[in-house]
């Protein structure tokens, strides 16, 4: 455990590794634990091992860095987490520079959960996310339930065994403004989803491949083309084709 008011830095993602490869029950039971006002420098953290749950590092409390740390889960049979953010009044976590990876064949892997609806929220920079299985139920790229902004970051979230309709590159659910600037996101299923009233997604110069869904929040794209085709999007990011079928901007009625 990183406790509060705690700074770790390591020699570097390839030098500085922890790792564990017990099995865990809970999903807060991260390799790493990180308290308020804390950060995490130039570390590897990998998670493996049979289990309900896989979490690489867990935060449950406040503000937290982390830069440039490379994070690697799998094995759960439940979930795997490569960053899992607590509902934390006040958290604010912020991500630079780093890779963060999860896969394997479980009911559901997420690169990076952020489970609070309120407060600063979540920022990552300059990253890559991978979310990746053989024919699991779900995927996240990124789920935040935050004011989430995201800046120059690579975003995969692939079913390898053929696609599934419950993938999802980004998933915001936060009746704020979220804005991605310079990304990629390319998803097996859905690319981006803003669910809630009074939600807002705003998407500048960016690449998308996977459908727009939205049941009650709104999406809105500025100079983004499709991942695949290299084709501009509409204005409410409609058309850009997932990877396996099905195209354009889906609609329900939110139940």
């Amino acid at each position: 455990e990183i406790t509060e008011f705690m700074d770790v830095v390591g020699q570097g993602a390839t030098n500085t590794i922890i790792s564990r490869s017990t099995a865990s029950a809970n999903s807060n039971d991260g390799v790493l634990q990180m308290g308020n006002q804390t950060s995490l420098v130039g570390v590897s953290i990998k998670k493996t091992g049979a289990g309900n749950y896989s979490t690489g590092i867990y935060v449950f409390a406040a503000i937290v860095k982390l830069d440039r740390i490379a994070v690697d889960v799998t094995g759960a049979t439940t979930t795997n987490y490569g960053v899992k953010v607590g509902n934390s009044a006040g958290s604010q976590v912020s991500i630079y520079d780093s890779d963060i990876k999860v896969h394997g064949t479980t009911a559901m892997g997420i690169g990076v959960y952020f489970d609070l609806q309120s407060g600063p929220g979540l920022e990552i920079k300059r990253s890559t996310i991978k979310a990746e299985c053989a024919g699991c139920n779900t995927i996240y790229g990124v789920y935040s339930r935050s004011k989430t902004n995201l800046t120059d970051v690579t975003i995969e979230a692939t079913d390898t065994a053929g696609g599934s309709s419950n993938d999802r590159g980004i998933y915001i659910s936060n009746a704020d403004t979220s804005t991605v600037e310079r990304c990629r996101i390319t998803s097996s299923g859905v690319g981006i989803q803003q669910p809630i009233v009074g939600g807002d997604m705003r998407i500048f110069s960016s690449r998308i491949s996977g459908a727009s869904y939205n049941t009650a929040g709104t999406t809105s794209c500025y100079n983004t083309r499709n991942a695949l085709t290299d084709v501009p999007l509409a204005a409410d990011c409609s058309d850009s084709a997932p990877f396996t079928s099905g195209t354009g901007l889906e609609l329900d009625n939110g139940q």
